[in-house]
């Protein structure tokens, strides 16, 4: 019974107003003119200290009821990237039936706080207030409540209320644009078409009209001088790629933060171009484990990678693949990851891609695998289009 009593004192004071500094100087004048009048009997400091007290009495009963504004987050994104400038806004409606005083509005964003002025507003008037951040690190981003700093007109006594819910906005890796890595499957003996349409393949599906950025090795010669204009051959995708993204989230293999950060945006790099050519792909990334359908996806898990000491994969996604990326840090040797090699295929292709920010890029082919060097993330498609 004590303890739900002094839950209960605990919260009463926690919604109780606060006094501001024009509130404690009124409260004094209040004081030293009651001692006055208790004192010398002076009719002028018993007026100043019935003012003065009707004053404080009142400005206290319009703070602790004064929650007339209500607030809502509009225009924020689900994602962003790191380093990029999110524009959001706030809309602050006021929904009491007297003029409220200007106020201020903050706003959590992650560790920080924002705090944006709230000009006066008349009963029933909304405003839209815009507000802008950066997105300064990769991480799952919570925003808000904002909270509304509420008082009376004389500004004696404020207090604090949330008005509005929290979000989370996805920070996602920064990634690099990849066009120059063919990706090349085995063929789908199920005879399942896929219904997408390609340009090379081995399923016949049409003819279609020759652009200026086609390769011109693949025009329908018969066809076209029939028509009298070149025709481009069309197919139906029966070879399905198969990647398996590894990432070593090993906090040890990793020289620097800035270093695992240069990882995961290659890991995201090659997943994104794994979705854009519809290859079947397998992402492991310490805890994270997911099937790659769409750069949605694969821009918010990234945003959830995070450094620990788990290096165990799962080996049942290795076998059977076309393709194993290892990506890994500068401190760890590649000889320590050739281990994955008595689980694959003898048609698998394993590729280690190692980000190093202190060497320059480089290739070097093993006799069982590839090992790329990455030194900056602009350096990922100009080493991959040597692989091509």
């Amino acid at each position: 019974m004590t303890t739900i009593k002094f839950c209960k004192a605990k919260a009463l004071r926690h919604n109780l107003p606060n006094i501001t500094a024009q509130g404690w100087a009124m409260l004094v004048l209040c004081g030293i003119a009651t001692a006055l009048t208790i004192c010398c009997g002076w009719l002028q400091s018993f007026a100043i200290a019935i003012s003065s007290g009707a004053l404080c009495l009142l400005s206290f009963i319009q703070a602790l009821r004064s929650a007339p504004l209500q607030t809502q987050l509009v225009n924020l994104p689900d994602r962003t990237s790191v380093g990029s400038r999110v524009t959001a806004s706030i809309q602050v409606t006021h929904t009491g039936h007297i003029p409220a005083k200007a106020s201020t509005v903050t706003i959590p964003i992650g560790n920080s706080m924002q705090h944006i002025p709230i000009p006066a507003l008349l009963p029933q008037q909304s405003i839209t207030l815009p507000f802008s951040f950066t997105a300064e690190q990769r991480e799952v981003l919570v925003i808000g409540p904002a909270t509304v700093q509420c008082g009376d007109v004389f500004g004696l006594f404020q207090r604090n209320a949330a008005m509005s819910e929290h979000y989370q906005i996805h920070v996602a890796a920064s990634t690099v644009a990849i066009r120059q890595w063919s990706l090349r499957g085995n063929a789908d003996c199920d005879g399942l078409s896929s219904q997408q349409v390609v340009d090379d393949d081995l399923e016949f599906y049409a003819l279609r009209q020759y652009t200026c950025n086609d390769d011109a090795r693949r025009i329908h010669w018969p066809s076209s001088v029939r028509t009298q204009q070149p025709l481009l051959r069309q197919y139906v995708r029966t070879l399905q790629p198969s990647l398996v993204l590894l990432l070593n989230t090993h906090a040890q293999q990793y020289s620097s933060s800035e270093e695992f950060e240069l990882a995961v945006s290659l890991h995201t790099s090659l997943a994104l171009y794994a979705v854009q050519h519809h290859a079947h792909c397998a992402v492991r990334a310490g805890q994270l484990s997911y099937s790659a359908h769409s750069q949605s996806q694969v821009l918010d898990y990234s945003s959830q990678i995070c450094e620990h000491n788990s290096t165990e994969q799962n080996p049942h996604v290795l076998v059977h693949s076309d393709y194993v990326v290892f990506v890994t840090g500068s401190a760890v040797e590649a000889q320590k990851t050739v281990h994955f090699q008595d689980l694959l295929s003898n048609a698998t292709q394993y590729l280690i891609v190692q980000a190093n920010s202190d060497q320059p890029s480089s290739i070097q082919r093993k006799a069982t695998y590839t090992e790329l060097t990455v030194q900056s993330l602009a350096d990922l498609p100009l080493l991959l289009g040597v692989l091509r």
